[in-house]
């Protein structure tokens, strides 16, 4: 059901955006103070809607909500997406310096910075604390980005543990 919906809450969040006040520019960089993106986001963690918001040009907050798929240490084979509960991620993010700009195409760039996690489900609940290193695809003319994160993480609550291979991506479209 939570994937049915998905689509539904990101498109009545960008449509109710008024677009007077938050218009998409084109053919500008992402990665400044004040722009913000939503999107779809998800891996080893939470899977859902992903929200990035640009302090500055070298600090950012990246949340994703939506549901989570760990169950007793391991991924869920359920069909139902999310069945094993929701789940709330948060990371700040340092921006470093861009790697490479194909003119006014696209900027390859990263970052990396620390992030919190929790889900609940019918009879659990997690919490653990992840670090985050991504390479993050963004194209200009359309501003969009493809990210790719790796993220070992800390489970402390359920089955604690150290979970040094975890992995994440996000999808957004920005507005300034």
């Amino acid at each position: 059901m939570l994937r049915r919906m998905l689509p539904l809450v990101v498109a009545a969040a960008i449509g109710a955006t008024p677009l007077d006040a938050h218009a998409i520019e084109l053919a500008k960089p992402i990665r400044e103070g004040g722009h913000w993106g939503i999107g779809f986001g998800g891996g080893n963690g939470p899977s859902g809607i992903s929200f990035k918001y640009f302090f500055s040009k070298a600090l950012a907050l990246q949340a994703v909500a939506g549901g989570y798929g760990w169950n007793d240490g391991g991924w869920t084979d359920s069909d139902d997406f999310g069945n094993s509960g929701i789940g709330v991620e948060a990371d700040l993010l340092f921006e470093l310096p861009t790697i490479v700009t194909a003119g006014d195409v696209m900027e390859l760039g990263w970052a990396v910075g620390p992030g919190v996690w929790f889900a609940a489900g019918p009879d659990d609940f997690w919490f653990g604390v992840a670090g985050s290193l991504g390479l993050e695809f963004n194209f200009i003319p359309v501003p969009i980005d493809l990210v790719l994160e790796y993220k070992p993480t800390f489970k402390f609550v359920d089955t604690p543990g150290f979970h040094p291979v975890m992995f994440a991506g996000h999808v957004r479209i920005y507005f300034m």
